[in-house]
């Protein structure tokens, strides 16, 4: 029997403390409509659509903020709540070029219309997510086939300056959830709604384009949108709905392992969006994730096999290439030793491609050279944390803030961990967004973050500490304090910080063994667990006599060398100097690109693009155009599936060692990447044990780490993650590498700075300064710092909005909504003399339209402009509630009752003689 239990439609149900209506009912599969409700977020309640009648309550009640109560009866489909939704739908589809689902029973207004609506689209006839629209879905499903109310223009044009994401005001039902993505979910704060009544709108700092903005085109806000007001400019019009499969599986840029639905139409990829589904960014991306997806069409693909001689490259075939290649390495290993011969391998591919890769070296070349090329630095596993946990710590410590820019979906767990009250520390030489976040930011000098752990665990003094980082001491004491009061500290750094075993054991102290690596690639944990690195066989044994190495030997019926590799830094060292012979860059050209061709007798690269100077160029199978698995920096597996065909005569890395390995004589027969992850991978890694390919088809699964289990601290050096890889893969995707970074800090001041000089408004910022200065850190601070602010300037330019933005720690886009939502913000100048002609009904009735003509005539001036010589400023408002002095006016705090064309005139003419 259900003790705390609500009653809906008839049936009791019971639920948690805090729970809404709409919680429950969705989850009992109650289906109430909502428009404006983002999962995550706080409910606004702002499309009245998910309205239910709630027994005794007095009016209808908005689902999704109404929390549950027991014994609370509630019906979701009376005769009235069905009234109330279509009469909303009505509103909603009379608000714009809503053509796909209200129709005039006049066959004339329907086609004006839709051909109103093209018109502004410029695009198609019919909405670019037709079928797929939630608004459609409800006027269908509640059968509202015209609207009583009628409809009016689009007040703002559509926006296409950028290259992902298209803003169709015209079909923009203001439900907010654009808002709530940008600024709970991601943290971004790029937009905010702004002005009131009809012209409300979703706007950024400024009412600038979104390119112009803060946005970090994440594309969370096009996810988020309900109807066709966001649409991805890329694939608008190549496919509507229907017409695509969808195919989950992983992205292919950092280390988080976020989860995608691939939309597919012909063999391509038309679009992408987040698996809402998936762990750990239920449906979050970044603008990679979401928009780097075309590169695997570019033309610039490499489709064959090519071969270099004297007068340039030539076409050869699979048989030829590896026949070629497989001679070349029988005959660099027995002339100079198999160490003459090296792999450098991209943490990008799949876990069944390192497996081969190592194996094929170890093998049958007979060395331990293989370096995969992120820096890395971990001990079993790159995050000892959940991203739940990094969201819900009391105090974070991140160490190097290009977190934001490597892994922007984790990052967001971080910010949002301060909007729910947690402290950030944030350590890094640079001024990223992040800092904006953070309690304190220590800015070391480069290269002494090291210092500044050592003096926060006390193993160095803050003063010592300073010295050497340009750090106050004062400031490392405030952390020193703050880690004390909220620890312990949950750590998140930035593998490349990592330099040496001591700096890592000070992390681990600092963060208590709480310590977390994103890594910039997506599959770096994966190749270093597979065995993609000199020292260590896969499942992390170490290399040298030891039961470990017996153990390969056993599986793999041969012997093995004893010598450690070298590492990436003594590879390319090796290389200069002519020890390396033969060299492999397995999708990793950055080694190619700093060498001399000269110094290294013979290169193989396999790549996916041509472009490439080696000996030997193979070309890739790219991400999605084969099966396969890789691991997240939080250890969960996750299947890479098939959603293209393969460009070309392109293969994947462990089909090409397979296929050479059989050139050399060896018995290799894997027909498939699951036959590699089942009959190989599974026996020599215990920490997979379980994990099949059927296991993993129904989503992502985190392996644990074997207790009690020792496993090494592992320093991996190489070069900064994603330099070449995520670079590369961005200026192969339409529009991604035109994206301009936003304004910082830095620019914010400079701006305010020419505004003032411009103004002659210097002294000025002494007051700016002051005024935000008593407010910082108050709530609810913002109106009182601009009514004063708009005292000392005049009124509220963008710079100076975006001045009291940097200075009170909150969004632009915020400030911008309010200074534009209140008529008494202005952000144009305003005259000496503020002339406010009331539009109030009565007003409006007594002629206050000619008050406002004689006005314009004897200034000079339209409604909004100033007398150049500042003089006089005009503007109407909506009611100034003194309808007994119809029709009134207001100049400066004077009110001016009952005026004609003719006192008009007389009393601009008394102001003038003031002057």
């Amino acid at each position: 029997m259900i003790e705390n239990g609500i009653i809906i439609n008839g049936i009791k149900y019971p639920f948690e403390s805090g729970e809404t209506i709409l919680a429950v009912a969705q989850r009992n599969s109650i289906a109430i409509p909502t428009l404006c409700h983002l999962k995550g977020t706080i409910p606004t309640g702002a499309c009245r659509l998910c309205v239910v009648e709630v027994e005794k309550a007095r009016s209808l009640v908005p689902a999704c903020s109404m929390p549950a109560a027991k014994d609370m009866v509630v019906k979701t489909e009376s005769p009235r709540v069905v009234k109330s939704r279509k009469a909303t739908l009505e509103l909603l589809l009379s608000s714009g070029n809503h053509n796909c689902a209200s129709r005039s029973v006049d066959a004339k207004e329907w086609t004006a219309l839709q051909t109103s609506a093209a018109a502004y689209d410029a695009g198609g006839d019919l909405c670019a997510v037709y079928g797929a629209c939630k608004l459609q879905h409800y006027a269908y499903r509640y059968q509202v086939k015209s609207s009583r109310f009628k409809g009016s223009k689009p007040r703002y044009a559509a926006e296409y300056a950028n290259p992902f994401i298209i803003r169709d005001f015209s079909r923009c039902i203001l439900c907010g959830r654009c808002v709530q993505a940008c600024n709970e979910q991601q943290v971004n704060n790029a937009i905010s709604l702004g002005y009131r009544g009809k012209s409300a709108k979703v706007v950024t700092a400024g009412d600038l384009s979104l390119a112009g903005s803060d946005c970090v085109f994440c594309g969370e806000c096009v996810q988020a949108c309900p109807v066709g007001a966001l649409v991805e400019k890329k694939a608008r019009y190549h496919a509507r709905p229907w017409e695509t499969a969808m195919v989950r599986t992983v992205c292919h840029f950092c280390g988080v392992g976020c989860g995608l639905v691939l939309h597919v139409k012909g063999g391509k990829i038309v679009k992408v969006t987040g698996d809402e589904s998936a762990k750990p960014n239920q449906g979050s991306l970044c603008m990679r994730g979401r928009f780097a997806y075309d590169f695997i069409h570019s033309a610039n693909r490499l489709a064959k096999p090519l071969v270099r001689e004297a007068n340039g490259y030539r076409e050869a075939s699979w048989s030829e290439a590896l026949e070629l290649v497989g001679r070349k390495i029988m005959n660099v290993r027995d002339q100079h030793g198999p160490d003459a011969i090296a792999c450098v391998v991209s943490p990008r591919h799949t876990n069944e491609d390192f497996f081969l890769l190592q194996k094929f070296f170890r093998t049958l070349v007979g060395t331990n050279a293989i370096n995969q090329s992120e820096h890395a630095a971990f001990s079993g596993s790159l995050m000892a944390n959940s991203f739940r946990e990094i969201e819900e710590a009391r105090l974070c410590i991140v160490i190097g803030g290009r977190i934001g820019e490597d892994n922007p979906v984790a990052t967001a767990f971080v910010k949002r961990g301060t909007l729910r009250g947690s402290q950030l520390i944030l350590i890094d030489a640079d001024t990223p967004k992040l800092a904006s976040f953070a309690a304190l930011h220590l800015k070391p000098c480069i290269g002494t973050e090291d210092i500044i752990i050592s003096a926060l665990i006390g193993a160095i003094s803050a003063d010592k500490a300073g010295a050497v980082t340009g750090v106050s001491s004062a400031d490392i004491e405030s952390a020193k304090a703050l880690i004390a009061q909220q620890g312990p500290a949950l750590v998140v750094y930035d593998g490349a910080a990592v330099q040496s075993l001591e700096t890592f054991e000070n992390i681990k102290k600092l963060g208590n063994g709480n310590i977390n690596s994103f890594s910039g690639n997506n599959n770096t944990l994966g190749a270093c667990l597979m065995g993609a690195l000199p020292d260590y066989y896969p499942g992390f044994l170490e290399i040298a006599p030891s039961p470990g190495k017996n153990q390969f030997e056993r599986l793999w019926d041969c012997g093995l060398t004893n010598a450690k590799g070298p590492n990436l830094e003594k590879v390319a060292e090796a290389c200069g100097t002519g020890k390396i012979k033969m060299l492999f860059c397995v999708g990793e050209n950055t080694l190619l690109q700093g060498m001399e061709q000269a110094t290294v007798d013979y290169t193989v690269a396999f790549s996916l693009f041509k472009g490439v100077d080696a000996d030997m160029v193979l070309p890739l199978a790219a991400w999605s155009e084969y099966d396969g698995t890789t691991i997240s920096s939080r250890r969960q597996v996750n299947m890479v599936r098939t959603a293209a065909p393969v460009f070309g005569q392109a293969k994947p890395v462990w089909e090409i060692f397979s296929l050479l390995a059989r050139h050399m004589g060896a018995s290799w027969n894997h027909e498939s990447a699951r036959d590699i992850w089942e009959q190989e991978i599974l026996a020599t890694v215990p920490e997979l044990t379980g994990l099949t390919y059927e296991s993993l088809e129904k989503g992502g699964r985190e392996y644990a780490l074997i207790p009690d289990h020792r496993y090494p601290d592992i320093i991996h050096k190489a070069w900064r993650s994603g330099e070449y890889h995520s670079k590369k893969l961005c200026e192969e995707s339409v529009g991604v590498g035109l994206v301009t970074p936003a304004p910082n800090a830095s620019d914010t001041r400079e701006r305010l700075k020419e505004f003032l000089a411009a103004g002659h408004l210097d002294g000025k910022k002494k007051d700016l300064d002051a005024i935000l200065s008593a407010y910082r850190g108050k709530t609810g601070g913002l109106i009182p710092v601009l009514q004063k602010a708009q005292e000392v300037i005049g009124y509220l330019p963008l710079p100076v909005q975006s001045y009291i933005a940097l200075g009170l720690n909150l969004p632009a886009s915020d400030v911008f909504g309010i200074v534009s939502f209140y008529s008494f913000f202005s952000m144009k100048p305003r005259g000496k003399n503020q002339i406010k002609v009331c539009m109030g009904t009565a007003c409006f009735v007594m002629g206050a339209q000619e008050i406002v003509k004689e006005f314009e005539e004897r200034l000079g001036i339209s409604v909004g402009g100033v007398t150049p010589d500042r003089q006089f400023s005009l503007e109407m408002v909506r009611c100034l509630g003194m309808c007994g002095l119809a029709p009134a006016v207001m100049i400066n705090n004077d009110v001016h009752a009952k005026l004609t064309p003719a006192k008009t005139a007389q009393l601009l003419e008394q102001y003038r003689r003031a002057q």
